[in-house]
């Protein structure tokens, strides 16, 4: 899964030698009903005294509607059932949205999240480290064989910002809700097209420095935030504003994305105190950030529209900021 460099004829023959004869490691394929393989999945690392293993599960090439789902409903009955197992275990890259999002649809939750752990390209990605038990499957079993759709609870949520301090609050809300959390810091990761291999649940957007597609909030519930008790303050440069104005006492407003700038509906607002050096202050709002994502996620409270007059503020200049 790490590594895609080519398999030699060699090293292939000693990974199907070492598969025949360790009794931690059981490799499966899956046949359709008329016989012919469509995919593998393997289960290593089993531990009959912890009762638990890993699983990796590949569709082969023909990407016919349904089959990972059918493969995933017998390798789960076969693990807690024939292997007597009460964890199964995954491990997924952040390289791949899509796998997240089945593993997600199965009632995966999230145990860790390593944070930049696996580089491929250019770039880093994070590594999920996912658990299944016994009870969750159940829960889900009969969910997934009827066809239902994947319900709200245990889709992924995104978090998405241009500014690198965020990414922390990827494992801190995974650890806290359990839910599969993806990280997004490029401009051409959120697009409408991208997000789909997710499916997310929620988007939020902490200090994101690029316009907002409009397919993307007319699509997917979208949370930003700002650091103004609003309808007060709309605009640009908050922080700003504020201490020009000498105001070091305002809010973290959560709110629903729109057309119109800061001014959708409210989900949570909480103090938020501008004494202190710029770092102090954008880490304070982190801190609160992630308890309205938390809240968020697990309480779902309904956003309610602004009340009152609004006030603008304008985009303070370079020279202003000095």
């Amino acid at each position: 899964m790490r590594n895609d460099a080519v398999v030699e004829t060699r090293e292939h023959a000693a990974f199907i030698e070492s598969v025949l004869h360790d009794p931690t490691k059981k490799y499966l394929v899956y046949e359709d009903d008329k016989g012919k393989p469509q995919g593998l999945v393997n289960f290593v690392r089993i531990d009959t005294d912890t009762r638990s293993a890993e699983w990796g599960i590949y569709v082969g090439e023909q990407k016919s509607n349904g089959i990972g789902t059918a493969m995933a409903v017998a390798a789960l009955d076969l693990a807690f059932d024939d292997l007597g197992l009460q964890r199964v275990e995954a491990e997924v890259l952040g390289v791949n949205p899509r796998s997240l999002r089945f593993h997600a649809k199965l009632g995966f939750r999230t145990t860790r999240i390593d944070i930049d752990a696996y580089f491929r390209g250019d770039r880093h990605y994070d590594v999920h480290h996912l658990v299944m038990d016994m009870d969750a499957w159940n829960s889900s079993r009969e969910q997934l064989i009827a066809g239902e759709p994947t319900p709200s609870e245990r889709r992924p949520i995104v978090i998405a910002s241009t500014k690198n301090w965020n990414h922390i609050l990827v494992p801190r809300v995974a650890r806290e809700t359990g839910r599969i959390v993806h990280w997004i810091e490029r401009r051409d990761e959120l697009t409408k097209e991208s997000l789909d291999q997710l499916a997310p649940d929620y988007i939020f957007l902490p200090h994101w420095s690029f316009i907002i597609p409009e397919t993307v909030y007319d699509a997917f519930e979208t949370v930003v935030f700002h650091m103004t008790d609003l309808p007060f303050g709309r605009g640009g440069s908050p922080l700003q504003n504020l201490i020009a104005r000498g105001i070091y006492e305002t809010k973290i407003t959560s709110l629903r994305c729109n057309q119109e700038l800061d001014a959708g509906d409210i989900y949570l607002k909480t103090p938020l105190c501008l004494h202190g050096n710029a770092e102090d202050i954008y880490l304070r709002a982190r801190d609160a950030i992630g308890r309205h994502i938390i809240e968020i996620t697990t309480a779902t409270p309904t956003p309610t529209p602004q009340t009152g007059e609004a006030t603008l503020f304008k985009r303070r200049t370079p020279a202003q900021s000095e």
